[in-house]
């Protein structure tokens, strides 16, 4: 390159112009632009979703499958598996907010540069539901509890309420992110929460409800055993409604987002 000036000269001017255009020159290499910040997080967003979609649905069968007597360890490495790839999702997703610059997320988008904290304990959040299920499915596998006792069947009743508050759980997730992400359109949360809270409060129940049968009735021969399973499986839709909690928390911020869960009578 001529760093020189009309005269000839080296002319630290020219060369710091120069510079300045090299630094702001967009390389091959970079990151992405903001609209396909926007893009890929949705995309990454909807891979990991999908996963723990699939580990949520395994876990009705896994127990199932216990009481029958049947192969169960398979379903359980299903799940193991699932987990694993789950962790690999979260990480990839909070490197990738993480290593993001200004000028890869938009400058403007103010959604996404004023949140980033809130939206990594988010992700980290939403890893801790297959942590829970995980390690429910290892210790029923260890624990073997016995299976005929009425309360496994509220066991499996709760792992079916936890696949349909799944269900809402990733249509509310993916709606959060597009609204962060484009802020154009007005996204109605408030209906998905609201069916969160209320299937939670269900599990809630059945936990409850197993407790207190297997303390009460002189048949139950392992009351720790229940209660322990119980506790550790209600942390599964306990920590999918923090989650909607969170949403809430970020949203109230976001013109284009509401999170009204107030019940509606038509």
């Amino acid at each position: 390159a001529d760093f020189s000036n009309s005269n000839g000269r080296f002319s630290p001017h020219v060369f710091s112009q120069y510079e300045l255009v090299l630094r702001t020159r967009p390389c091959s290499g970079d990151m992405a632009t903001p609209d396909d910040f926007g893009t890929r997080l949705e995309s990454m967003t909807d891979a990991y979703l999908s996963d723990i979609t699939a580990c949520m649905e395994a876990l009705p069968t896994f127990l199932h499958a216990y009481q029958e007597d049947r192969d169960h360890e398979s379903i359980l490495t299903e799940i193991e598996t699932l987990e694993s790839q789950c962790d690999q999702h979260n990480q990839r997703i909070t490197r990738f907010i993480t290593d993001a610059t200004p000028r890869d997320i938009g400058l403007l988008n103010t959604r996404i540069n004023f949140n980033e904290s809130a939206l990594l304990d988010f992700f980290n959040t939403i890893d801790v539901i297959v942590n829970h299920t995980e390690r429910f499915a290892q210790e029923v596998h260890m624990m073997k509890p016995a299976s005929e006792a009425d309360v496994f069947a509220d066991l499996e009743s709760i792992a079916v309420d936890i696949v349909q508050m799944i269900t809402q759980f990733t249509q509310l997730v993916m709606e959060f992110i597009a609204g962060l992400t484009t802020g154009e359109d007005a996204t109605e949360l408030g209906d998905h929460i609201r069916e969160i809270k209320q299937i939670e409060s269900r599990c809630d129940h059945a936990r409850n409800n197993i407790i207190q049968t297997v303390f009460e009735e002189p048949r139950q021969t392992e009351p720790l055993i229940y209660r322990e399973l119980a506790n550790l499986l209600d942390k599964v839709p306990n920590t999918i409604e923090d989650v909607g909690d969170q949403i809430i928390i970020i949203a109230n911020d976001e013109p284009n987002m509401m999170t009204d869960i107030t019940d509606r009578h038509d």
